[in-house]
């Protein structure tokens, strides 16, 4: 995402200062590393050292503009690198959870139950499965064959998505502490509901540090 941003230059041909329109990329998801290089000590605010032409505080600004506490939490412990917020981010979630819950007048008998839910939901969004043939390196793997030319396939596991197949409803309940049956008739839609939830917590979280870093000057 870019924006276009006035700026007063010197031109050299005329001699004189003009006012021009320059693009500047505004990348949220990178923008929120420079959280985690200020926790390790690093200042990240000098351009000529870093390539960064924001700084840790115009990123900590604009992410507190976001007013959801899971959303803010969760861009911190996902793309900030900022682990010590997790046990955190794990209550918030399921205080969340249990309010999507009400709001869409779910009944449910143990409220430990459902902060595993939310618990579960947290690390599907902070996970990356990748393939465990190809690694998800790529779309393709390579086979060698003895006397030919490496030849470029389609990965077999994957089929060329480069992800690693979801737990099975099995693995799903085991980590719930419930039956299968019961994961699948009366958890298994919440647990997907509530993960899209928090897809669109953290689209709508990204698109305010955007709109706040466009605003600086």
């Amino acid at each position: 995402m870019a924006i276009l941003r006035k700026k007063s230059c010197y031109i050299l041909e005329t001699g004189k200062n003009e006012t021009r329109k320059e693009e500047i990329s505004i990348n949220p998801k990178a923008a929120l590393r420079l959280l985690s290089l200020q926790s390790m000590g690093i200042d990240p605010s000098n351009e000529a050292t870093t390539g960064w032409i924001w700084r840790w505080s115009d990123v900590a600004h604009a992410l507190a503009r976001v007013e959801n506490r899971t959303a803010s939490l969760l861009l911190r412990v996902k793309f900030g690198g900022q682990e010590r917020f997790q046990r955190d981010l794990a209550w918030w979630a399921g205080a969340e959870a249990r309010e999507f819950f009400a709001t869409m007048d779910w009944q449910y008998r143990s409220p430990a139950t459902v902060q595993k839910l939310a618990e579960m939901a947290v690390e599907e969004r902070l996970a990356t499965r990748l393939c465990k043939e190809c690694k998800g390196v790529s779309n393709q793997v390579i086979s060698i064959w003895s006397e030919a030319e490496p030849e470029e396939m389609v990965c077999p596991e994957c089929r060329g998505s480069g992800l690693g197949r979801p737990p099975s409803s099995r693995q799903r309940a085991r980590q719930m502490g419930i039956s299968q049956a019961q994961w699948r008739y009366r958890w298994g839609f919440r647990f997907h509901a509530f993960v899209e939830h928090l897809e669109r917590l953290e689209h709508a979280a990204l698109q305010t540090i955007f709109q706040a870093m466009s605003e600086i000057e």
